[in-house]
């Protein structure tokens, strides 16, 4: 059997602390979460900073997006309240954005294989038949995924 090293275990409330996609902390909008707030062209140009008292802070390329913006900030408001993030007001400062995080690439799913001779020999062990047909097929995808 495999040496396993050992790692000290997460609470579930360091790990939701840890984690801007899933923390309950409202005060700062996830860059997934402007960019479908406000579309690809306008989050390229543009970065949510900081949610407090209900007036959400973002930053723009230029003057002129800020005025842009202005005039789309009951859309922008309405779109975040839908997404769980509740602004009453935009207020833009003009300074640097940086560039979009890549998106994340889909993950292509894996296709099954045939198992390997020595691994089909030990599940036909297991007495149980579902269990024995799950694990069957849980390897087979599992090694499909690094062939």
């Amino acid at each position: 059997m495999g040496t396993y090293r050992k790692k000290p275990i997460d609470s579930l409330g360091a790990i939701l602390r840890g984690s801007p996609e899933l923390s309950s902390d409202k005060s700062r909008v996830p860059t997934h979460v402007w960019l479908q707030a406000v579309g690809k062209r306008v989050a390229e140009r543009s970065r949510p900073e900081r949610l407090g008292d209900g007036c959400l802070t973002v930053t723009v390329a230029t003057a002129a997006w800020a005025q842009e913006l202005s005039m789309l900030s009951q859309s922008i408001t309405a779109r975040l309240a839908q997404l769980g993030f509740h602004a009453k007001q935009l207020r833009f400062r003009v300074g640097a954005v940086s560039d979009l995080p890549p998106t994340r690439a889909a993950v292509t799913p894996a296709a099954p294989v045939p198992l390997p001779a020595d691994i089909a020999a030990r599940v036909e062990h297991i007495d149980d038949p579902e269990l024995r047909a799950a694990i069957a097929e849980a390897a087979s995808y599992s090694l499909g995924r690094t062939s």
